[in-house]
């Protein structure tokens, strides 16, 4: 498909689009945007401008021997041996000689560049031409009309729509029909002949600086990276306009191929900041809406914003897209580095619903464990060997998955060396890596931590939830280290109603020790047990518990319905309902995991280690002690901010 082709294409698709808008037809909206952003990344590679080029070359060589031919026939009407007939002359032989050097040049990679350069010393003899004419009648004229007849030139080459009314002026000022007069004209008009050509061929090599060619290729992939910009925020917009949350959601799921066009099209055209704050736009923008207290909408994240918002962190940030994967990873300096990995989609799907299951499973003979440990290095080598750049040991670092990778516990994951992530980086996991800078700040308390917890709720609201005597048993202990205020409330009095408390104690820990069910056809209906009562996702979001850390010891208080906007359940409610950092858990644990990692979280948290430094090194204490099981150790974590 031609270069023309393609243009035919792109502003079809954008009447479609614009129809589609005006008739509110959201699949064909979507629909037409990624048609247009794939327009545009066949047009920034399209191998067909090659034509566009030969065609601009033919008319530029053409101009200059028309150009040449109407020089040369002023030539006669002057005195043979006047300077303005040599100067014609000269001029009319260098267009001529432009014009062959233009025809005869071939396909070498550089003719464009050749070609601009030709062009351009043929516009700078024809000015200089014209103004060597120019000084031929200056002895002639005064000040005001030098300067008439300079406004005059000026409007020619710059093709101003001024040219004719400026031309009747200069024309009418010469009022008599001396010898001198005559000469004035002569030379004017020569003036205007060269100015012209001088002009046309500026605007031949102007033509030729905009073509996808290697001298105009940074002009060209910036046109690309802002058209593909603009038809982004078309879909930002149409997403503005929905009235809730959940139509938010469902219009960004409806929305992932043209957000993967886009991504990938930026991306291919080597605009790498673009591309990522490209890939933070297609995730989590509800999310980001609800934490964007005063807006009706989160703002549009351009590359300045996503690098201001990210200062100072680390991050790797995935992004699929068919069977591309692209992993983005920035420095806390703000430099920022890429790789491109060609996966297979499907089995990429399937390995991560067999790690789940095997996660999930309650008892695994050798060989299960034995497939595990697999399939652990085998989603090792596609997602943490090929990455760019990594921090130093025990730097934090903000994993932000996508799509089905949301489900993949990160920590787990082994490195070359056979140990698993948790053994050197403290992670945090967010869906949207802006979303960082929206977490609430909450001050230390002089004196240390105080605690919240409501623990081993008596009577639990289904008959198939046991109880947690164990937990019951166990967590006075861990209570008692707390060094600041603690309140907990056990069995019957760890009600709904206790939370109410929250706002008020503004605890640096909310705990709370219970059972927990992921329901992802109905996420909003996810709970956590209470006494008596089930606390839904829904609801969570309506309250207000402004505390640094909520700990959910509760089993798959991580999981929910994976979507566009990240994961749908409990986890994303404690967040918008004033978490900084919730510790949540991707699938179910016993009693006695639970507690031995709540142990090991607390000796180093209430040591003072942030809550990301304090998970890693408690899941790598137990890492060591169960290499081969990481049920026993990795579902946890920690979903938010990591200090």
């Amino acid at each position: 498909m031609t270069g023309d082709e393609l243009l035919n294409r792109f502003h079809a698709a954008l009447n479609a689009l614009q129809a589609a808008l005006r008739a509110g037809d959201y699949p064909a909206f979507v629909e037409r945007l990624t048609e247009l952003a794939r327009l545009r990344h066949a047009l920034a590679h399209a191998p067909t401008v090659s034509e566009s080029w030969q065609r601009v070359r033919g008319e530029a060589a053409a101009m200059l021997r028309m150009d040449a031919g109407w020089l040369s026939q002023m030539v006669p009407k002057l005195p043979a041996d006047s300077p303005q007939a040599a100067l014609l002359t000269e001029a009319s032989g260098t267009a001529v000689r432009a014009a062959g050097e233009l025809e005869a040049l071939g396909a070498a990679p550089d003719a464009a560049s050749r070609a601009q350069e030709i062009l351009g010393r043929a516009e700078t003899a024809l000015r200089e031409a014209a103004r060597a004419a120019l000084r031929h009648d200056e002895h002639l004229l005064d000040e005001a009309r030098r300067r008439r007849r300079e406004e005059l030139l000026d409007h020619l080459a710059a093709g101003s729509q001024e040219v004719a009314a400026c031309e009747a002026a200069w024309w009418a000022s010469l009022d008599d029909d001396s010898a001198q007069v005559e000469l004035v004209r002569a030379v004017t008009i020569i003036a205007i002949y060269l100015t012209g050509a001088a002009a046309r061929a500026g605007q031949h090599r102007w033509r030729l600086q905009r073509l996808d060619l290697p001298a105009a290729a940074d002009w060209h992939r910036r046109s690309n990276v802002e058209a593909l910009a603009k038809l982004n925020r078309f879909l930002e917009g149409w997403r503005g306009g929905l009235a809730d949350d959940w139509a938010r959601i469902e219009a960004m799921d409806g929305a992932r191929t043209a957000h993967a066009a886009f991504v990938t099209a930026l991306y291919d055209l080597g605009a790498l900041p673009e591309a990522f704050a490209a890939a933070e736009m297609a995730r989590a923008r509800a999310l980001a809406d609800l934490m964007t207290p005063g807006r009706r909408t989160a703002r549009v994240l351009t590359p300045d914003r996503l690098r201001r918002a990210l200062r100072g962190r680390a991050v790797v940030e995935y992004f699929l897209a068919g069977d591309r994967l692209l992993i983005f990873c920035l420095s806390p300096e703000g430099e920022l580095a890429a790789a491109d990995r060609t996966v297979d989609r499907a089995a990429l799907t399937a390995a991560v619903d067999r790690l789940h299951a095997l996660l999930t499973a309650h008892d695994l003979d050798s060989a299960g464990l034995a497939e595990l440990g697999r399939l652990l290095e085998e989603l090792g080598r596609t997602l943490w060997e090929p990455l760019p750049w990594l921090p130093e040991d025990d730097r934090p670092l903000l994993v932000v998955p996508h799509e089905e990778l949301l489900r993949v516990p990160f920590a787990a994951l082994r490195t070359p060396d056979g140990r698993p992530v948790a053994a050197r980086h403290p992670t945090s996991v967010l869906p949207a890596a802006a979303l960082a800078a929206r977490l609430p700040e909450h001050p230390a308390r002089p004196g240390g931590p105080a605690l919240h917890a409501l623990v081993a709720p008596e009577p639990m609201p289904e008959p198939d939830l046991r109880p947690l005597d164990r937990l019951a048993r166990r967590f006075p202990a861990i209570a008692a280290r707390y060094p600041g205020p603690v309140r907990v409330r056990y069995g019957d009095r760890a009600t709904v109603a206790e939370l109410a408390h929250v706002p008020r104690l503004r605890p640096d820990v909310l705990c709370l020790a219970t059972h927990a069910k992921a329901l992802p056809e109905r996420p909003l209906e996810s709970y956590l047990a209470l006494a008596g009562e089930r606390l839904e996702a829904r609801r969570v979001a309506e309250l207000e518990l402004p505390a640094h850390l909520v700990i959910l010891a509760a089993c798959e208080s991580g999981a929910g319905r994976v979507s566009a906007d990240g994961v749908i359940g409990l986890s994303r409610s404690f967040l918008l309902a004033g978490a900084g950092a919730v510790l949540m858990t991707l699938w179910s644990l016993t009693e006695r995991d639970t507690l031995a990692l709540l142990t090991r979280f607390h000796d180093h948290y209430l040591a003072g280690a942030a809550p990301a430094r304090a998970l890693r090194a408690a899941q790598a204490e137990l890492a060591a002690v169960y290499h081969d099981d990481p049920r026993r150790w990795a579902a946890y974590v920690l979903f938010g901010s990591p200090d």
